[in-house]
């Protein structure tokens, strides 16, 4: 049963990322930091635009930060192992009731059993029936609810950074780039900032993992 759970976790995890806008401070006409750092040299290309407000803009593919940040990678072996575990779990409880099952339906075709002691088997049977139904969608919650931590956690993570990003080197507004979504139909090679974010986040998150001395 959960593995099914498990092939829809690995889906939505492939398409996570919908943050279609994520607006970088307040975008005041005019107010550009022209003299802002730019550590990278892509930024170097970026443009104001024509209406003369000054607005630098960015964007990331989100498609490929799912595929190279490390966060998503090691959250994506650690939600399928827990849909394994919860897979596992529900796998021996339906056996053990399987088993169960099978010495009731024998006992009541044994000819010994009673009128009471058929009603008896036939009450149990249905109530092995609802545990492993409630057995089954408490373990989808589970879950669920796991997965729905991660995607909190991931965009929190994305965002946090994206705001440093843009500060840092003078950006007003990174766009998400989906080949599906079409939120970006199209854009100079200069404006894509995905490299830097995605080494960026690698390293911040590399640093977390590291064992404190």
């Amino acid at each position: 049963m959960l593995s099914k759970v498990a092939l829809a976790i690995n889906v939505v995890l492939i398409a996570l990322v919908a943050y279609l806008f994520v607006q970088l401070g307040d975008l005041k006409k005019g107010d550009v930091n022209e003299s802002a750092p730019s550590t990278q040299s892509s930024n170097d290309d970026l443009e104001q635009s024509e209406d003369g407000a000054g607005i630098r803009v960015a964007f990331v593919r989100g498609d490929s930060i799912m595929l190279k940040y490390k966060f998503v990678e090691d959250e994506q072996n650690s939600l399928i192992q827990k849909a394994k575990s919860s897979e596992n779990k529900l796998q021996r409880r339906m056996t053990e009731a399987e088993k169960e099952y099978q010495g009731l339906v024998e006992y009541a075709n044994s000819g010994s059993a009673t009128e009471r002691d058929l009603q008896i088997t036939q009450n149990r049977i249905m109530e092995l029936e609802y545990e492993l139904q409630q057995m089954q969608a408490e373990e989808q919650q589970k879950i669920a609810r796991v997965e729905m931590e991660f995607q909190k956690e991931l965009y929190d993570r994305i965002s946090d950074y994206l705001k440093i990003y843009g500060d840092e080197n003078g950006i007003d507004m990174i766009f998400n780039y989906e080949p599906a979504g079409q939120t970006l139909l199209y854009s100079l090679d200069a404006f894509d900032v995905t490299n830097d974010v995605v080494e960026a986040l690698n390293q911040k998150y590399e640093a977390e993992q590291a064992p404190e001395e």
